[in-house]
């Protein structure tokens, strides 16, 4: 027999036990955490192709910028019933009235026409039925200008926003209190994590003024006469 195939077989034997002794030894259940590390220097950061190493803290300063997106969705629905009714009878007499005989002294004078008297009949009736449903909802993306830091972190923010297409300008303001955790790593924070957040949306010009009403009517239906 020849030995090429004896030495070939026993070459082959001795790979096979190494890989496993190696596999038994580097596996994740059989090493303590502290044998983890790789002695050659091998870790997470420089071995994993989808490692992505943690963002630092960002430190905010006075006058940096920060990317607001305002998402606002409010639904209100209210019915009401009102219903009243109101029934009165009076009837009044005037049996004897006084005169003034002189400066002090007064006296009760006859009434040479009858007793003068007073009846009547009231009757009210009173209903009302309402049913009111809204909706309203508010999208958009606007920067802000941090304008104030306090000890505790929280941050104001200020923003404002004006546009003009032809006549007609949309201006917008913003403000509002945050964490400073809440604004995220891509710079964004949500309107729903601002404290007091306040948005004023204006319109003017041609399209604000073919549906606005006049002030005659607006003072008509403030005072509901009817």
């Amino acid at each position: 027999m020849s030995s090429k195939p004896l030495l070939l077989a026993i070459w082959i034997a001795a790979i096979f036990s190494a890989s496993e002794t190696f596999g038994q030894e580097s596996s994740l259940f059989n090493r303590a955490p502290q044998q983890m590390a790789s002695p050659d220097g091998l870790t997470l950061r420089n071995s994993s192709w989808t490692y992505a190493p943690p963002q630092t803290a960002r430190v905010l300063k006075l006058h940096d910028i920060v990317s607001i997106r305002v998402d606002e969705l409010s639904r209100g629905m209210a019915e009401g019933t009102t219903s009243s009714r109101k029934n009165g009878v009076y009837d009044a007499l005037l049996r004897s009235w006084v005169v003034l005989n002189g400066i002090r002294q007064a006296e009760l004078t006859p009434q040479t026409l009858g007793d003068p008297r007073i009846q009547g009949q009231t009757n009210q009736l009173y209903r009302a039925d309402s049913d009111l449903e809204t909706r309203e909802s508010l999208a958009f993306n606007i920067a802000a200008e941090v304008v104030d830091i306090r000890p505790n972190g929280v941050v104001l923010l200020e923003a404002r926003k004006s546009i003009k297409l032809n006549d007609n300008v949309f201006e917008t303001t913003l403000t509002g209190f945050c964490r400073s955790d809440d604004i995220g790593p891509d710079n964004v924070v949500l309107s729903r994590d601002l404290l007091d957040l306040n948005i004023d949306k204006q319109d003017r010009g041609q399209v604000r003024n073919g549906y606005r009403q006049g002030w005659f009517s607006r003072w008509l239906s403030e005072l509901t006469p009817f």
